[in-house]
């Protein structure tokens, strides 16, 4: 007969490998994200660099500039995609601590237009005015990290020339951030799974596979940091719309 002491060794052994083997799925998929996100922009920097030393004399200016601004744009990617490695390799190591102060939106919202204007293509991104004063209490990189992976989510999962609307409501308690576009919906079968981390899949721009679980993922940890929530669901543009709140009263991590 085994005793209440057995049971609980056993269970306890039982959650251990559990932990364990939980621990090793995620670094499988991590390395898989890695080397599936990694593989585009390191091409294009190779190719781009190459061709640049290759033709250096040969080439106009304008072409030039061209080289160079992809090259610059896939350096900011890889930039941001180790970021959101360490940020989520910390968060699940319960490692990541949150530098909170109150910041003006307006701010925060000009700092990503710089982060991504080089990347938008044909792609609109349009800020709905609010009051300029009004303030958020949050880590600002982090936040800036969130609004960043969402807006470059939807400008690699969205038709050429879809617009991209970036704004916030203020309540009683709570910043409630949202970006959508017109670009085409997430399709059904993917929403629930959205922000499951390292979750791949080809949206309907056709010729774009790339892995957006990791941003995605990280966008969630992030927010649920701050002690808000996040969501996603097509909206009655034919588009996608994210959103989550970043609570006044501030976040867990301290």
């Amino acid at each position: 007969m085994i005793t209440a002491i057995e049971r609980e060794k056993i269970s306890e052994e039982q959650e251990n490998i559990r932990i364990q083997m939980e621990k090793e799925r995620l670094k499988s998929v991590l390395l898989r994200s890695i080397s599936h996100d990694l593989r585009t922009p390191l091409t294009t920097l190779q190719t781009g660099t190459s061709f640049l030393y290759d033709s250096f004399e040969k080439i106009d200016d304008q072409l030039m500039k061209n080289l160079l601004l992809d090259i610059n744009n896939e350096t900011t990617r890889l930039a941001e995609f180790v970021e959101n490695v360490l940020n989520m390799t910390r968060l699940q190591a319960n490692q990541l601590t949150l530098h909170q102060t109150n910041e003006l939106i307006d701010d925060i919202f000009n700092n990503l237009q710089q982060r991504v204007k080089n990347r938008l293509g044909n792609h609109q991104l349009i800020f709905e005015d609010q009051n300029q004063f009004d303030t958020v209490y949050a880590d600002t990189s982090l936040l800036i990290q969130v609004l960043t992976n969402l807006v470059d989510n939807a400008i690699h999962h969205t038709k050429e020339d879809s617009s991209i609307h970036v704004y916030y409501e203020k309540t009683c308690s709570d910043i409630l951030f949202t970006v959508e576009d017109n670009g085409g919906g997430i399709p059904e079968e993917l929403i629930e799974h959205i922000f499951e981390d390292y979750v791949s899949s080809e949206f309907k721009k056709g010729d774009t596979n790339r892995g957006i679980g990791l941003g995605l993922s990280i966008c969630k940890a992030i927010v649920e940091a701050h002690g808000g929530k996040i969501s996603a669901k097509n909206n009655t543009q034919n588009g996608a719309s994210f959103k989550f709140n970043i609570p006044f009263s501030g976040g867990e991590i301290s």
